[in-house]
């Protein structure tokens, strides 16, 4: 279950935020990329989303308040909305029956909380973070971390107490 989460959480990241392949060099981490899920087979138009499914919007309008720039997709197995709240890009996804499945948010360090900014910053010393993404899910929060220094760019993976590192490119 672990590993389907890990692989699932850093498909997404990797297909939400491409890092160009053509001019880094992959390190010796794991190809995520061959496991895309959810793959996004098309936008919704409001009336089309309306007939589909009510109550992911109701869920979606219940859990987020004040967004802005909402867009909705269909989903191999439901559906995404895409989102602005309080200047944080964000990505909620539902089941086929509407309930909610997990939500991502994109920002920078600033962001992180403070806790786990010092954790990655203690494990990477000479390194920068430049990008995070924090997954939220039923049962827990996860955060990807996207860090460089002079000669490579990693992405941390921050669970609970652990830190590890899911993919890591040179420069």
């Amino acid at each position: 279950m672990k590993k389907l989460i890990s692989t699932a959480i850093a498909a997404i990241f990797i297909t939400a935020v491409p890092v160009s392949s053509a001019y880094t060099q992959p390190n010796n981490e794991q190809n995520f990329a061959s496991d895309l899920y959810p793959a996004i087979v098309r936008p919704l138009d409001a009336e089309k989303l309306y007939a589909d499914n009510t109550k992911a919007i109701r869920n979606f309008r219940k859990e987020f308040k004040n967004t802005t720039g909402e867009s909705w997709y269909a989903l191999q197995d439901g559906y995404r909305v895409k989102f602005l709240q309080n200047g944080v890009y964000n990505m909620a996804d539902y089941n086929a029956k509407g309930k909610w499945l997990r939500t991502i948010r994109y920002y920078d360090e600033q962001g992180l909380p403070k806790d786990i900014r010092n954790a990655v910053r203690h494990e990477f010393l000479d390194f920068n973070i430049f990008l995070v993404m924090e997954m939220n899910l039923p049962q827990s929060i996860i955060y990807l971390v996207k860090i460089e220094d002079k000669t490579s760019w990693k992405t941390v993976r921050v669970s609970g107490d652990d830190i590890d590192v899911v993919e890591s490119f040179t420069k």
